[in-house]
């Protein structure tokens, strides 16, 4: 064995070294004290020093026979980055040694030390989870470093590098992957326009949710082109995330079914699939010019969580969920969508916290048991006590909504009329409810960032194994209606999660 200490990217004035990048598809640039503070608003510089750092560590760990590859790379990555390595060139004379053992058939190994779960560990959590969600759960509990606040990601063993939108996963055996189209603004700032029609979809601006008098309330959304109505037997209604660009989850969502297609088994069959996206545009959006005068648009995020309309202010009783439901009550309209067997509500990230707050807030239909729905990789959960696993002491709004359901006071008024005392009918119809999440093994990022999150634990994966811990203690026990999957060598991946495949089992095929 031999070690290596590196100190990677000495950032700052000065060590001469200012590099940014916005994102994987934005080009670098050199910040001065001059730089407009707009410059920086695609991500934090130390999301920027992340990236950078990552990349170099994903190229210097390899295993055996690819030393050379790897010491050209790791040059070419300086030449291109210029990033200020502390160690550059012990490293590059460890990769020449090993280089030349390999001419003589002597192979090695060369990883960073980190803290993620081995693949071994993860596989057998995924299949624990599979049969017992709550013993999984206490297995991850166990992982070193779980509970950590503060240290590099675990993505060094993703399947998918990067964000892992941007490329077919590796078990797609061949299907088809469309990379996602753009729109014009950043979510931050809000949309100057957003993608009206791009591969198989198209963008509907004319579908009325309400009227009063001479106004009307428009919902927005991404649908399938040329769909024949009479052969749809299943309606997967996708949620965007945090960056409300429903264009691309659905895109996204098009490629995971691309996959299911791809296997046999699940009998997945594109003609009678149906994909649709609302779209949840806020205030910022509308004073950039991407909505229209009678499309609604919401506060914020509140939208994830039953918030109201904002504009039009006509419709300020509306709520996100009351859009869910037209959407729901169109596509389970005999009229419209006469052979409709099930319906799936699918989100990730923050799109997966409003699939939760849904199934846990949404109101009662008699075609409820049609309903499925996939929560992928929330950043904080709902909990049916005021029971936490972290201390609540500086947090007198913990048990909240949209953290809890048991404070009904706080729950918005589309669910205090079905919440009963204490929510306490929410919390039955919720277990009563077919409920699949899906929790990446490597997403240790923080996800939400305020006290009322941080009394469920520190990171995504740990709040996600508390939560679940939490409902296998209750004296109910463990949800028989609800699924867990962890999913081995994916970090907080979009795509990856959506084509994981008991993702797309339950998404295209479960019953």
């Amino acid at each position: 064995m031999f070690v290596v200490s590196s100190d990677f990217c000495h950032w700052g004035i000065r060590f001469r070294y200012t590099r940014y990048q916005g994102g994987p598809s934005e080009e670098p640039v050199m910040l001065d004290t001059l730089t407009p503070p707009d410059v920086l608003s695609k991500q934090p510089i130390y999301a920027s020093i992340t990236d950078l750092d990552s990349e170099a560590m994903s190229i210097l760990s390899f295993s055996y026979n690819t030393a050379a590859m790897a010491g050209q790379n790791f040059r070419e990555y300086i030449r291109r980055t210029r990033n200020t390595i502390c160690g550059k060139y012990p490293i590059l004379l460890l990769l020449s040694l090993m280089s030349l053992l390999e001419k003589h058939e002597q192979c090695h190994e060369c990883r960073f030390t980190y803290y993620a779960a081995s693949m071994a560990e993860q596989q057998f959590v995924a299949e624990l989870g599979r049969q017992d969600p709550v013993a999984a759960a206490k297995q991850v509990m166990k992982f070193k470093g779980i509970l950590d606040e503060f240290q590099l990601p675990w993505y060094f063993t993703d399947y998918v590098p990067g964000t892992g939108d941007d490329q077919q996963v590796p078990w797609a055996r061949g299907a088809l992957f469309n990379r996602n189209p753009l729109a014009l603004g950043i979510y931050e700032t809000g949309y100057v326009s957003i993608p009206h029609d791009f591969g198989n979809f198209v963008l509907n601006r004319t579908t009325v949710l309400a009227k009063k008098e001479d106004a009307k309330a428009v919902v927005p959304f991404y649908i399938m082109k040329n769909y024949n109505a009479t052969k749809i037997k299943r309606v997967v209604i996708v949620i965007p995330g945090q960056w409300r660009n429903s264009w691309a989850y659905i895109n996204l969502m098009g490629n995971a079914l691309n996959v299911a297609k791809k296997y046999p088994e699940l009998g997945v069959k594109s003609h009678s699939v149906l994909l649709l996206s609302p779209v949840f545009f806020n205030q910022m959006d509308r004073s950039r010019g991407s909505v229209k005068d009678n499309e609604i648009n919401f506060e914020n995020g509140v939208w994830a969580s039953a918030g109201s309309v904002q504009d039009p202010k006509e419709f300020r009783n509306i709520s996100s969920f009351d859009v869910l439901d037209f959407v729901v009550d169109m596509v389970m309209d005999k009229r419209q969508f006469p052979n409709v067997e099930t319906v799936v509500i699918a989100g990730h990230s923050m799109g997966g916290q409003m699939a939760l707050h849904y199934a846990v807030g949404k109101k009662p239909m008699p075609y409820d048991d049609r309903i499925r729905y996939w929560v992928g990789d929330p950043g904080a959960y709902t909990y049916m006590s005021s029971s936490r696993p972290f201390s609540t002491k500086n947090c007198n709004s913990y048990n909240e909504w949209p953290y809890s359901v048991t404070n009904v006071s706080t729950l918005p008024s589309y669910m205090k009329k079905h919440a009963g005392p204490d929510g306490s009918d929410l919390v039955k119809r919720f277990r009563s409810r077919k409920v699949h999440f899906a929790v990446a093994e490597n997403d240790n990022g923080q996800g939400v960032d305020n006290c009322q999150a941080n009394t469920q634990g520190p990171t995504r994966i740990a709040r996600a194994s508390e939560w679940i811990i939490a409902q296998g203690n209750s004296s109910e026990g463990w949800p028989s209606h609800h699924a867990v999957d962890y999913m081995p060598g994916i970090s907080h991946q979009d795509y990856p999660a959506m084509a994981y495949y008991f993702s797309l089992k339950h998404i295209f095929s479960s019953t």
